[in-house]
């Protein structure tokens, strides 16, 4: 909560205040402010209207939460577990016809769920087989080129079965993209600079960017690239000045080394 709280209360504040000045009036605005920040889902169509991005916060915090709860004992056996189930959660959410972009509504808070479930449990997972040095044998590419699949990734085209492309891209190829990172040699210079400013600033961007996006649409649509670029130079700046009130500074490192 210390972490992560503070990033969401100002892009709550923010997306109140943005509301106020360009928005149309809205009586149940205080209620949805005072529930968002207690992160309690609205119970009604989005369940964070303000900031829609709070609903895949409210579940990392859960999944924080289930982590540290589990006793050292059983740490190599109940992550694993968890990441199964949220994996079950996303196959049956296809095989349902339920979109696997879900977990903003009340009816698909099960698919969120297992969203966090996989993905927060397969990054713990993966660092303990790391820290064991289960995954010695894995190739190590150059940070630049695990990057470089990682963008290739993003540019992957529209399938007709989206909802398959969602499926294989999130317990597929993300967690093959963090086993490459994790084997990856430790970055040095200016490169490894760059890489903790940009981890450093990552958090506050995803917490603040879609109430700025939200603002800036009628100017975007009248003006186009100009007012994105702008866009951006905005949500880049506010998320400066919350990664200096509440992110840790960017500080090189200790490699993780593999245990016995």
């Amino acid at each position: 909560m210390r972490r992560l709280y503070p990033a969401i209360l100002v892009g709550l504040l923010l997306a109140v205040a943005l509301h106020l000045a360009f928005a149309p009036p809205d009586d149940l605005l205080w209620v949805k402010l005072v529930l968002a920040g207690a992160m309690i889902p609205f119970p009604m169509g989005n369940i964070f209207p303000l900031n829609a991005v709070q609903w895949s916060l409210l579940f990392e915090l859960i999944a924080n939460a289930m982590h540290a709860t589990i006793p050292p004992e059983a740490a190599r056996v109940v992550p694993p577990v968890l990441m199964v189930v949220g994996g079950a959660c996303l196959l049956a959410a296809f095989v349902s016809g339920t979109t696997i972009d879900g977990g903003n509504m009340l009816g698909t808070l099960w698919v969120g769920l297992g969203r966090a479930l996989f993905s927060f449990f397969a990054g713990v997972t993966l660092c303990g087989l790391h820290q064991r040095g289960v995954l010695s044998r894995i190739p190590n590419l150059p940070t630049p080129l695990v990057i470089g699949v990682f963008l290739l990734a993003l540019a992957l085209p529209v399938m007709s079965i989206e909802a398959l492309r969602q499926l294989l891209t999130i317990v597929v190829l993300w967690p093959l993209v963090l086993v490459l990172a994790l084997c990856a040699p430790e970055p040095s210079g200016w490169f490894a600079v760059a890489c903790q400013r940009l981890g450093w600033v990552s958090y506050p961007i995803y917490a603040t960017h879609m109430p700025i996006l939200e603002a800036m649409r009628p100017l975007v649509r009248a003006w186009g690239w100009p007012a994105t670029m702008l866009s951006c130079c905005l949500i880049a700046a506010a998320a400066v000045a919350i990664a200096r009130l509440a992110e840790p500074p960017p500080r090189p490192q200790p490699r993780m080394l593999p245990v016995n």
